[in-house]
């Protein structure tokens, strides 16, 4: 309905945790330096929130002001602490990325139940929060004093993007405690037109704005319940209560997915197209990589090997602005420049094997991936930011293979697996076309864990452990440490196999292996000794089965789930493992062979008795990507049978 210049959004009743209203002509914007709002006294007096029981601790008011005009943005909040566990939260800590952000204007305080206010006046630190040093990723942070049950903390800041590119504004509405009361705002950039979506916006209502002018956008929101995070979850961002805001060059958006998704596919395919005319130089560097003797998919290899191979500064150690002018980072224009400058960015690379594949007589189209790395795609959104990622197909022998040669380590044939099982936009200058790309199983994400080990009268096991990652598995160990030194690897590699072991494990790395390649597997060996695994009774010994089984022990042990189970890639592991017996010792009973299949899940353990040995082999394969709510419990159900597996013993005589 229309009043007073305003636009207000009326939702259904019975909706009451929150409600909207679109301001489209305000005034003006936010405050650069706002007053701290008044505390009711009922809220100064507050013990408990009724809607969110239990809750250590809640948002009385949280308020998020953007403007893209300038890229700043302005947060405060204050939370009302109900619990003792809730006085963590007078510690802030505010990330941010120091490459292109400042943060600014920080001010915190406390209020006291009976209304005395202590202003922070101490020292607020910055400190680097991020494990790899790659990344400048630093916090400000502060402990405000004083912060006790009933306390509330009350804190705001700017945040400075000065140099950062124009990106598409979200809303998050719901954040990890319970919001009270929220306010957002938005004031577009007045170069470009905007449209908006509610990918989760109200339960039960299609309501969107319809109309936005270029002054100031507003929402108001009460009684936001807390967003529970749980293991293997899909994306956050995904399951939050949202608003996107998409910029378009468009002056009149349009309003019809498939239109859109056509002219965007053109759009994009006429620079791509125009990027990628290589004319000779590209033919020349066709024939200097390439045999004429090479079957057509030898060839397609040797390019894929070939922009493999080159520097992608895309995955660089970052740099500041300062350090890439002094070592003088050019821009490809387009394929040739590769060519020229023996480099470029992920989208450089990636255009220019399109371009070798199409020299060399491939039929290569490009694709706009969706990817579900940080959300889920949705054409009807209009957003051309959920297309965040770009790959290749090409036709071989009457069959496609999709390809990414500019993600370091990804073995031909593979996408990264935040690319796969999901939409892509093929764009071929007439349209664009939609694909599913393929989501692959299990066996391009395996290890399979090998140990000769011996067993010693003081019970402790004492031997090697052979390692081999393939596909995903090795993929993601490979590019996760493409910048660390030897020492940095073989601490991560010891505690990545230490983590799997259910008892107490000193675990050693041998050798370092072969970090370069994206095609061959990631063979790890270790030294490895368990203290204490056997439970010795008199002239018997106990072998527990699950030898390295600690992962799937804490997996899905609650009975309630909040969200679908989400894992990145199906993947099999699988433990052979051989345990020498001490002289005299002999096997005098072995547990069942244990086999559980639910869905696409599956459990197998099998125990041999040997000559002066026992023989435990165990395998695990998961197939699932996404599982919804509802198979919730037969997930939890089959890890039960998991963790009953690996309970089991096998006795020991002599």
């Amino acid at each position: 309905m229309r009043k007073n210049n305003k636009i207000v959004l009326r939702f259904p009743r019975g909706i009451d945790w929150v409600s909207a209203a679109m301001l489209l002509f305000a005034a003006s914007a936010f405050a650069a330096d706002p007053e701290w709002r008044t505390v009711p006294p009922e809220e100064l007096s507050l013990t408990a929130e009724p809607l969110a029981p239990g809750a250590p601790a809640i948002y009385l008011y949280y308020q998020y002001d953007r403007d893209d005009n300038t890229n700043r943005e302005h947060i405060y909040a204050q939370i009302k602490i109900l619990k003792e566990e809730g006085r963590d939260l007078g510690t802030l800590q505010i990330a941010y990325n120091k490459r292109n952000e400042k943060i600014a204007e920080l001010r915190a305080r406390v209020i006291q139940p009976d209304g005395t206010i202590e202003p922070f006046n101490g020292t607020v630190y910055e400190k680097p929060i991020a494990s790899n040093s790659r990344i400048k990723q630093f916090a400000k942070a502060l402990t405000l004093p004083n912060v006790r049950v009933g306390s509330i903390v009350e804190y705001q800041f700017v945040r400075d993007q000065p140099d950062a590119a124009l990106y598409d504004t979200v809303w998050i509405l719901s954040e990890d405690l319970f919001i009270r009361n929220g306010r957002y705002s938005l004031k577009p950039y007045t170069g470009l037109a905007m449209r908006w979506s509610w990918p989760r916006g109200i339960p039960g209502s299609n309501t969107a704005p319809k109309a936005v002018t270029k002054k100031l956008i507003t929402l108001e929101t009460h009684n936001v319940p807390a967003f529970v995070s749980e293991p293997f979850m899909p994306p956050a961002l995904d399951m939050k209560y949202r608003v996107e805001f998409v910029y378009t060059r468009e002056e009149k958006p349009s309003t019809k997915p498939d239109e859109f998704w056509n002219d965007y596919a053109d759009s994009r395919y006429a620079w791509i197209k125009s990027y990628i005319d290589g004319g000779n130089a590209l033919t020349k560097q066709v024939e200097a990589l390439t045999s004429a003797a090479d079957s057509p998919e030898q060839k397609l290899r040797k390019l894929y090997a070939h922009v493999q191979q080159l520097r992608n500064t895309s995955y660089d150690k970052d740099l500041t602005r300062q350090e890439e002018t002094r070592i003088k980072v050019k821009e490809a224009l387009n394929a040739r420049d590769v060519i020229r400058h023996g480099y470029g960015n992920r989208i450089e690379l990636l255009w220019y094997f399109l371009a070798l594949a199409r020299a060399a007589g491939f039929e290569a189209d490009p694709l706009l991936v969706g990817g579900r790395g940080r959300r889920f795609f949705s054409p009807t959104y209009m957003n051309p930011g959920q297309l965040d990622s770009e790959v290749v197909a090409v036709k071989v022998d009457g069959k496609t293979i999709y390809l990414d040669p500019a993600t370091p380590y990804l073995p031909f044939g593979l996408l990264h697996y935040t690319d796969t099982g999901v939409h892509a936009l093929k764009a071929t200058g007439k349209g664009g076309q939609w694909i599913t790309t393929p989501l692959p199983g299990s066996t391009v994400a395996a290890a399979l864990r090998e140990a000769q080990l011996s067993l010693h009268e003081d019970g402790s096991l004492e031997g090697t452990l052979d390692v081999t990652y393939t596909g995903y598995e090795a993929f993601w160990r490979r590019i996760d440490n493409r910048h660390e030194d030897d020492a940095t690897r073989k601490t991560f590699l010891e505690d990545d196999l230490k983590n799997r072991f259910a008892s107490a494990a000193e675990i050693t790395l041998l050798e370092q292996p072969d970090w370069s390649s994206a095609e061959s597997a990631l063979k790890v060996r270790y030294k490895v000794r368990i203290p204490a695994w056997t439970v010795e009774t008199g002239a018997r010994m106990l072998v527990g089965v699950g030898l390295v089984g600690k992962l799937e022990r804490g997996l899905f042990t609650r009975s309630e789930r909040m969200h679908p189970v989400y894992f990145s890639h199906a993947a099999r592991t699988e433990d052979v493992i051989r345990i020498a017996l001490p002289e005299g010792w002999k096997v005098q009973s072995v547990p069942a062979t244990r086999f559980h299949e639910s869905g696409r899940l599956v459990y197998s353990a099998q125990v041999d008795p040997q000559p002066g040995a026992v023989r435990i082999r165990r395998v695990m394969r998961n197939e699932i990507t996404i599982a919804e709510k509802s198979q919730y419990e037969s997930i939890r159900s089959f890890y039960q049978q998991v963790r009953a597996g690996d309970d089991e013993q096998v006795v020991l005589s002599h």
